[in-house]
């Protein structure tokens, strides 16, 4: 009934024009998914984390705690025995999230610790989302892209499944404490002789959240980077392991004496990333960086896509894998909010973007949420970092040995017959500005991709006289430059005042 509710208000959302009517609309669609937690709530954190209208905030941080009262039940089946034989005190909670909420406590020896307390009755909640998850028919795109829904269903099953369990979500917890090593990252104790199925306990720490951050010091905020940077490309890469909810009130940040630190909160939900395909992405960026198309295909079937999916997008898998994996593919900083990685896949790809969705593993939404989560958080920080040379730095020498040894299996030949053209695709973008007056003339030369960000490639003057020209519109350019792939040919010759420029792939 509550989901009922929840999605009356999002038809009801859809037909208001005043936007005071939508705020009060968005705000109670917030509080029915926080009142139903969950999937749910769940749900509205994602809306939330990117980007959506500042009511399902709160969804982020706190909600409405229930009294401790009323999960004291809970903790001391937990615990197997009264609380005040574990903790010299206990406070009522003021952060409630989706499956449970924290309680500041203080064990009896003094250290003080974070309660995480289930919610009595959230279990049932979850079995009676997934069934109804289990009715969802196959309509729209998820029928016309012949997207899996079952694959959906049992990836979204088995992950509620171990964020239930807390003695499971402790152990992954311990490992990442144990395998990952950055320095500033903070991942909290647990204290595992009090950890059950619904109780965990673990190490209280102290921190702001990431809109507090940006009035920072340029050093403190760019360290901060760093190590978030860090974490995700040595969990992606090296230990396998992955922190799949990476939304704003899962993270604090904290400055000490010494050094900015990022702690890190939540392990319910984590991805373990196949050792198999985390040598295939690896892969994937070496082959690019040396410019090389021929095993694309084939890294991206190592990586769990479905071959046959990808057949009806080889052509353009090429160049999708280069907008993809972009930051990796140049040495120096790399600015996130000039990107486009939305808009240049809707132009490379249209509605055939659902079939590159479509054949992806079910978990690949949380291996690009980890990603987006990412670049959100350097956007807010405001810093620019060099992806490629952070990666050198950050996983062991061997895990590069190991992916450039790497063989994926050959794209199957039958699904390859007449669809894939090896035309070449250029290598650099090249500037040549030729000046009247005798001065040496300017060459620059840069990787071919930078055709993508040609606006900011062309000098300012020359792309304001373009601009003013009806003969001139750089969003047919740029589409232009999709559909041939980045094919070698000139894409501007023009004289303007005393100045000669060319601009061409070669």
């Amino acid at each position: 009934m509550h989901l009922l509710t929840v999605g009356l208000r999002l038809v009801y959302l859809r037909i208001l024009h005043r936007e005071r009517d939508k705020s009060l609309a968005r705000q109670a669609i917030a509080d029915s998914l926080a009142e139903v937690g969950g999937i749910s709530m769940k749900l509205g954190q994602i809306i939330a984390d990117s980007g959506g209208a500042k009511e399902y905030d709160s969804l982020l941080t706190t909600g409405c705690a229930r009294p401790l009262s009323e999960m004291l039940p809970v903790l001391e089946d937990g615990l197997q025995q009264s609380v005040e034989k574990v903790f010299s005190s206990i406070e009522e909670s003021s952060n409630a999230a989706s499956l449970g909420q924290v309680h500041r406590a203080c064990l009896l020896n003094g250290e003080r610790v974070a309660v995480k307390i289930q919610y009595p009755s959230i279990a049932a909640v979850v079995n009676s989302e997934l069934k109804l998850a289990g009715l969802m028919p196959g309509l729209g795109p998820v029928k016309k892209w012949a997207i899996d829904l079952d694959a959906y269903r049992l990836a979204l099953s088995t992950n509620m499944g171990r964020e239930l369990d807390y003695s499971s979500e402790a152990k992954r917890q311990e490992k990442m404490k144990r395998v990952l090593h950055v320095e500033g990252l903070v991942v909290p104790r647990v204290y595992s002789e009090y950890c059950s199925s619904r109780v965990l306990v673990q190490s209280w720490e102290e921190g702001v959240l990431l809109d507090d951050v940006k009035e920072w010091p340029a050093l403190d905020r760019m360290h901060i980077a760093r190590v978030l940077m860090q974490t995700l490309f040595q969990s992606l890469f090296q230990t396998g392991e992955l922190h799949g909810d990476p939304h704003k009130g899962n993270i604090f940040y904290r400055r000490t004496k010494q050094k900015a630190e990022v702690v890190l909160l939540d392990y319910g939900c984590t991805i373990t990333i196949p050792e198999k395909a985390r040598l295939a992405m690896l892969k994937l960026i070496l082959e690019l960086r040396d410019g090389n198309v021929e095993l694309v295909s084939s890294c991206f079937v190592a990586m769990g896509f479905d071959a046959r999916k990808l057949s009806y997008i080889v052509e353009e898998l090429n160049l999708l894998a280069q907008v993809l994996f972009k930051p990796f593919l140049v040495d120096e900083p790399f600015e996130t909010d000039k990107w486009e990685i939305k808009h240049t896949i809707e132009n490379l790809l249209g509605e055939k973007k659902w079939w590159f969705r479509s054949a992806g593993p079910a978990d690949i939404f949380l291996i690009m949420r980890a990603f987006q989560g990412l670049t959100r958080q350097l956007s807010i920080l405001d810093a620019s970092l060099p992806w490629w040379p952070l990666l050198l730095k950050t996983i062991n020498p061997q895990e590069f040995v190991a992916a450039s040894e790497f063989q994926p299996e050959p794209f199957p030949a039958e699904l390859m017959k007449g669809k894939l053209d090896f035309s070449p695709q250029a290598k650099y973008l090249k500037v040549y500005i030729e000046y009247q007056d005798r001065r040496e003339p300017i060459s620059i030369s840069m990787p071919a991709l930078a055709a993508l960000d040609l606006e900011n490639v062309i000098p300012a003057e020359i792309l304001e006289k373009l601009n003013s020209s009806c003969e001139f519109d750089m969003g047919k350019l740029k589409q232009k430059l999709l559909e041939s792939r980045l094919q070698p040919q000139v894409l501007l010759d023009t004289h303007q005042g005393e100045s000669n420029y060319l601009v061409s792939l070669e």
